[in-house]
Formats: C-alpha cells, structure tokens, sequence
C-alpha cells in the first residue's frame, strides 16, 4: 500500500506520452508501456524511464535507448553529453519491499477511520523488518544491474575518460516510500565513515550473533554479489527521490555519489556531475557528500 501511482505522477506522464507520441520519440518504450497496462502502478519502472527520458530531452539529449552492450545485455539509455562525453544509464527502481508491506499495521480509529502504519526499525528482531535490512536490500538491487549469473553484465569495463557508466536509482520505495535522504545514499555507497554517528547502520550477523556496520557498496567488500564489478564499471551512482513529478522536478533532489575507484581527480568528478546533467551543482572533491 506504500507504493502506488499518484494522480500527479500519472498525469505528468501522460502528458509525456502525449509529446513524445506526437514527435514519434522512443517508440519502443511507449509501446512497452501501452502493451503493459498503461499508466498503471505495475509500470512505474516503466514510467520512471519515460520521466527520465524526458528529463534528457529538455537538456537537449537525444538518447538511444536499449541499446546492446555486454552481449546479449543492453542498457537502458546512451548518449552524448556535454564535450563528446558518451554516457551509459541503466535505470533501477526500488519498490517497496514485502518486508515493509509486512511490516505495517492496519488499526481503525474510535471514529471508524482507518489507519496504517510502518513498524520498520533498526535493531528489529525480524531483520527483515528493520532499516539495515532495507539497506541491504537497494544495495542488492543495484548490483543485480551489473553482476548476473557469475558474470558482468550491461556495463564493459571502462575504456578512456571520454566515457561515464551511471546508475540512476528510484529511490521511492526505500523505507516504505520515504526515499530516504542524501546521508542514506552517502551511508550505502562509502559506509558508515562518512555519515554521522546517528545515521550508521550495523547488520547483526544470524549465524554469530555479531553486531557489524553495513559497508558501503564502493569499500572493499565481496558483498552483496557483484560489488567488486560494481566499484571496477561504474562511475557513478544517481540516487533519484523526485515526488513532485513536474517539469524539471526529476533532478533537482537528486544525489550523485561517485566511484572514487573511477572518479580520481576534481576534473574527473565536474565531467562526471556535467555528464549526469547536474550543471548548477556544486561540490568539493574528495568529499563524498557530493550533489
């Protein structure tokens, strides 16, 4: 119940559909999400990657779209930024977990109304039932998108800097759709070294008993399968927690957190934020907590 498609979402995307119908603009999406069901809570991984599409477009980006790369795996968009920079994005959307829809509880007030809330915290003595587990849980997800079946999948390896692999995650069903905020991201990606004490999160290993701090995704850690491909392809993860669903809503609560396995110098990291058409950003290098 924590996930569906907003009255606003669905027609700002169809308005979308409209523009891009009329310009005959991704064709194969748009009848992807047609043959689907349409503006339905079922397509909105879908919809996610006609929002994003369109936030290319009023950047001027014209990308191609599922296009071949690690064969027979594609990604979901390419294209030329800024100084000839080539560009792969696969989009990863996180719905909101059995776990939490699990986790909530149905009551109804003396007046009748009905009620529903979240029992998700950390420490929970159902794992799956606590924050760290929601944590654990994106973090599998983004590594699902370059790690398949014991092999690399949609990203090659890195050839010359006029390249950049991005990760663009929908962050909407974190937490139960709370989307979480740039410390989670932060947290997810570098670990617990670089937020503050309050934001750490620690697993509680079930077969010891230990209490261990969640290492974030671009630390070396053999865990969750497929991040030593992750931190090796790709550049920079985009964590999207757009609720407005307007035009030029889809950026602007963004955070991009880079590789710095890729990402080596102050240059690198502007080409990267310029590539990832966050422009009017700024940041300073070798901080993690870059926007």
């Amino acid at each position: 119940m924590w996930s569906f498609l907003s009255e606003r979402e669905a027609f700002y995307c169809q308005s979308i559909l409209d523009e891009f119908q009329s310009e005959c603009i991704h064709p194969t999406l748009l009848r992807t999400i047609k043959e689907q069901g349409g503006l339905i809570s079922t397509n909105m991984p879908f919809l996610f990657e006609l929002r994003y599409a369109k936030a290319l477009k009023n950047s001027g980006i014209a990308p191609d779209y599922e296009v071949t790369t690690v064969a027979p795996t594609t990604v979901d968009f390419s294209y030329t930024a800024a100084a000839g920079t080539r560009v792969l994005a696969e989009l990863v959307s996180i719905a909101v977990s059995d776990a939490v829809n699990e986790a909530t509880v149905q009551t109804v007030d003396e007046d009748g109304i009905p009620w529903a809330s979240l029992v998700l915290s950390t420490g929970n003595e159902e794992p799956r039932f606590s924050e760290e587990g929601e944590v654990l849980l994106v973090q599998q997800k983004v590594c699902e998108k370059v790690y398949r079946d014991n092999a690399p999948i949609k990203f090659p390896v890195p050839g010359n800097n006029a390249d950049f692999h991005v990760l663009v995650v929908d962050m909407r069903g974190f937490l139960g759709g709370n989307g979480g905020d740039h410390r989670d991201c932060i947290q997810m990606t570098f670990g617990n070294g670089h937020v503050d004490e309050f934001c750490r999160r620690f697993w509680t290993n079930p077969n010891t008993g230990e209490r261990v701090p969640i290492l974030g995704l671009f630390e070396d850690t053999k865990r969750p399968r497929g991040a030593p491909t992750l931190r090796e392809r790709i550049h920079g993860i985009l964590f999207v927690r757009d609720t407005s669903y307007e035009e030029g809503s889809f950026f602007k609560s963004a955070s991009l957190v880079h590789n710095p396995h890729l990402v080596t110098s102050k240059e690198r990291h502007n080409q990267l934020q310029e590539a990832v058409l966050l422009r009017k950003r700024e940041g300073e290098f070798g901080k993690p907590l870059h926007q």
